[in-house]
């Protein structure tokens, strides 16, 4: 079997995890809790002052994150960015390298590394809004540029769809390697403006998408269960999920259905959940797994990353997730 090596491809954020409470966000932060929106700097650290706290601090971005799961999995793993030149851009560096991830990055030093600010109410649903910075402005060109035969795999996070032409020349150069490709949807906000684009994607050029519910009823349309709409999305590629949180999973491979039930977990902080469960998904993937045990990997995963704040695990977490990976 080839050794599984996975590219990412998106955003190289800093992730600033902020705790906050309901009447925080209503006072303070325009637009609907939960899901995303891009914001400038300036916005971040005004709410950020506005708090008294201090965030903490980890690499980020939906495939920087679904990325470095799959690296301390034991997954080759790489990831294609744009960084600017700063403090922000070493760290995320550093911490890469430490985990043994290729960086792929390109440097733009006016725009400044990108950063997500996260914020955290108590009910542990997070609120994000991004200044995308240098990420934005990553090119075709520098897509072309990097030999996508080294890979088996390439996750594109869908919030590349506001890059223009980096989703549509990556799976070019992908499916031009023989690569499989997979990408996550974002957020209910990001599927509402691309929603037609996406659908098109994942009938012609994706092998597999990743959802929430959310996400999965701006595309298939409202009054669906998950199972319902895995089928559907399951009619445009390989494999779709669609993601329940607490309530588990809906997986459709080559059109078999697979519903994966989980044991509840005390959620303290969600940022990350999806993209941790993603990794679990294509560890098993990669390794001929069944989506029972693909399923169960990924909720493995998903459940240790909520228990924790902010999207980085220690090592202790890790320890007892290869321990289970071993059991199923």
């Amino acid at each position: 079997m080839t050794t599984p090596a996975i590219l990412g491809v998106g955003g190289a954020l800093v992730d600033a995890v902020l705790p906050v409470d309901e009447a925080f966000l209503a006072a303070h932060v325009p637009g609907e809790k939960g899901g995303m929106e891009s914001v400038s700097r300036a916005d971040q650290d005004r709410w950020i002052a506005a708090s008294g706290k201090t965030p903490a601090r980890a690499t980020g971005g939906a495939a920087g994150n679904t990325i470095a799961c799959l690296a301390h999995l034991g997954v080759k793993t790489s990831h294609l960015s744009k960084v600017g030149v700063d403090d922000d851009a070493d760290f995320y560096r550093r911490k890469l390298q430490e985990r043994g991830t290729e960086v792929l990055f390109t440097e733009d030093a006016p725009s400044g590394t990108g950063r997500c600010l996260s914020m955290v109410t108590p009910d542990s649903e997070r609120t994000m809004r991004t200044s995308l910075g240098a990420s934005a402005k990553i090119t075709p060109e520098e897509v072309a540029a990097v030999d996508f035969s080294r890979f088996t795999l390439v996750y594109i996070e869908g919030y590349q769809l506001f890059n223009a032409g980096i989703v549509q020349e990556t799976l070019k150069q992908a499916k031009a390697a023989g690569c499989q490709t997979a990408m996550d949807l974002a957020s209910f906000e990001v599927m509402r403006l691309f929603r037609e684009d996406v659908l098109q994607m994942l009938a012609q050029d994706m092998d597999m998408v990743f959802a929430n519910e959310e996400e999965a009823a701006v595309l298939t349309g409202p009054g669906k269960t998950p199972a319902e709409m895995a089928l559907e999305l399951g009619k445009l590629c390989s494999v779709a999920v669609v993601k329940c949180g607490a309530a588990g999973s809906c997986i459709v491979r080559d059109g078999v259905l697979t519903e994966i039930t989980i044991t509840p977990v005390k959620a303290l902080d969600t940022t990350a959940a999806g993209d941790s469960w993603a990794a679990g998904y294509l560890y098993g993937y990669c390794q001929g797994w069944n989506d029972v045990r693909c399923g169960r990997a990924a909720s493995i995963v998903s459940a240790e990353t909520v228990q924790v704040f902010g999207s980085e695990l220690p090592q202790e977490c890790w320890e007892k997730i290869y321990k289970k990976m071993q059991e199923i």
